[in-house]
């Protein structure tokens, strides 16, 4: 399989995952090295960033690279309350794996401290992600591909949880779809735009975590429709964002639920909702139906 071929099925996954055109380019580097940069589709020529990542030898490399007039972009970017819970996430998987560094304004960052994340006007940010990778072969690269989409896609996540976003206050709001990252402008982006929502990166943290089968009855929509269902599954809060008050922060394991269309309308058909526990029970007592 030839790069251009990896390079088609890498954009092509990324982009699903992540709800976001994402244009995907090669580097042209030393022999032996695999490298290649993703930057989402909607920025300002110079005015935005990439993702970069290189592997080569036996290492895997990933790095934040803001681009040469994206100062007004670093200046707003931070991790906010609501998004704080998926950026811890995504860090420890990927910490996990490999060695993550974070430094923001040349301060490495302490994650036991997440009002160092806030935004606050950062003149520079320094990201990035190196893991062994065993038995580097470009010439067996297909079978190390799906590992390459996974980190690059967690560490394309996780700097997602650092760029600005639009409030949605609509506890559902996981389902709103998004255009892209658009209408930068010097870097800044426009108030009237769409932007990366911040709820989609809790339900993407909740399926990493859980994966996509309702964990109120057990159906899979890939296992159900095949292709066309596969990888798609609704999150519930647990506790509706409405009971939760000011600022808060999500825990996308412990808050959230992987769960299909049918749990979900019936789950929200009574106030205050059914928690997961009583619509289980519910289920129980019609083991005998033929639909269970």
């Amino acid at each position: 399989m030839k790069n251009r071929e990896f390079l088609r099925l890498i954009c092509k996954e990324i982009s699903a995952r992540n709800g976001l055109q994402i244009a995907c380019t090669e580097e042209e580097e030393r022999e032996s090295t695999f490298t290649f940069r993703l930057r989402p589709h909607g920025i300002e020529s110079n005015a935005g960033f990439s993702i970069l990542t290189r592997v080569f030898w036996h290492i895997m490399e990933i790095r934040f690279e803001p681009e040469n007039y994206a100062g007004n972009l670093l200046k707003s970017m931070g991790c906010k309350v609501e998004k704080l819970g998926a950026f811890l996430y995504f860090e420890e998987k990927l910490r996990k794996k490999g060695n993550i560094y974070l430094f923001f304004n040349d301060k490495e960052m302490d994650l036991g401290k997440p009002e160092m994340l806030e935004p606050d006007n950062f003149q520079k940010i320094r990201i990035s992600y190196s893991e062994t990778f065993p038995n580097h072969n470009l010439e067996k690269l297909n079978e190390s591909l799906q590992l390459i989409i996974d980190r690059t896609d967690l560490f394309f996540s996780l700097i997602l949880c650092l760029l600005p976003h639009q409030d949605f206050n609509d506890e559902e709001s996981e389902e709103v779809s998004t255009q892209g990252l658009q209408g930068f402008e010097g870097g800044m982006l426009r108030k009237e735009c769409t932007l990366y929502e911040r709820s989609r990166l809790n339900r993407k943290a909740c399926i990493s975590a859980k994966g996509t089968r309702c964990e109120i009855c057990g159906f899979d929509f890939g296992e159900f429709y095949g292709e066309v269902g596969k990888d798609y599954i609704e999150v519930h809060h647990i506790i509706p964002l409405s009971k939760m008050g000011g600022a808060f922060i999500i825990d996308p394991v412990k808050d959230l639920i992987p769960i299909c269309s049918n749990c979900h309308a019936i789950i929200h058909r009574r106030t205050p909702t059914f928690s997961p526990e009583e619509l289980k029970e519910i289920l129980k007592e019609k083991k005998g139906t033929s639909f269970l």
